[in-house]
């Protein structure tokens, strides 16, 4: 099994979270690959693997699943976050193991499809800013990678970058479930609940598109190359979070 492969099921593919990991189910639609994507992995909303978990995803022994962990940190894709768990390492992907996991197997988009794609999330951003019914705020969306060489002229993705921050200083927990309640939607998972205003937000920005790729990464990790294309700070329509609002990860 190739690297990719192993890296896209260790970020959390849809059938093996919703199997393995109920906390990491409920993806943004119109994934990296053909079907599913790739996703961050961080503390609580979308936590750490561990080696046994590895094993069974894979149909392979532990030491097997081990070795292959060990490969992908070696190669850069992976790291271990030094927590453990009954004597099993947890595993967490790195910016590059997103970034491999979110690789786009569908066909190139040419550039003027792009540059509507682009302008259209950003548009889509302001409408979702401007719905008091939502708990989150986007701050900021920024463009990076070959979406950015205007010598491309076809694309195999746009690569966007997002920060976010939550409308309220409150209960988070008590918020995210209520939010769910009044949604109609059900989890399987306390964990599911808690993610799924920052999923809506997605699906409603990437609206089924499997070309658009959204990382909640840094941007000063990514690159120093990029460009804004949408400032809720000056979108007069947005609501604002208040002075104090905590950043909220994918």
């Amino acid at each position: 099994m190739g690297s990719a492969v192993v890296v896209m099921i260790l970020c959390g593919v849809d059938p093996i979270a919703e199997e393995w990991l109920n906390a990491y189910h409920e993806r943004p639609e119109g994934g990296r690959s053909a079907r599913t994507g790739g996703q961050n992995v961080g503390a609580l909303v979308s936590g750490p693997h561990v080696t046994g978990v590895a094993a069974e995803v894979l149909d392979i022994t532990g030491s097997e699943a081990e070795t292959t962990l060990l490969a992908l940190a070696d190669a850069g894709y992976l790291e271990r976050d030094g927590a453990n768990s009954e004597g099993e390492s947890f595993w967490v992907t790195t910016t590059e193991g997103n970034a491999l996991a979110q690789a786009s197997f569908a066909r190139p988009i040419t550039r003027k499809t792009a540059e509507r794609y682009v302008r259209e999330i950003g548009e889509r951003a302001g409408e979702y800013n401007a719905d008091p019914g939502k708990l989150l705020t986007v701050e900021r969306l920024c463009v990076f990678g070959s979406y950015l060489d205007a010598n491309q002229t076809h694309l195999g993705d746009v690569d966007v970058a997002i920060d976010i921050v939550r409308r309220s200083t409150g209960d988070w927990t008590a918020k995210s479930r209520d939010f769910v309640a009044h949604s109609g939607r059900s989890f399987r998972s306390f964990f599911d609940e808690l993610r799924w205003p920052s999923q809506e937000l997605i699906r409603h920005l990437r609206a089924n598109c499997s070309a658009i790729s959204i990382t909640n990464d840094e941007m000063s990790v990514l690159t120093d190359h990029f460009t804004i294309i949408y400032d809720g700070h000056k979108d007069p329509n947005a609501i604002g979070p208040p002075d104090n609002a905590a950043k909220h990860p994918l």
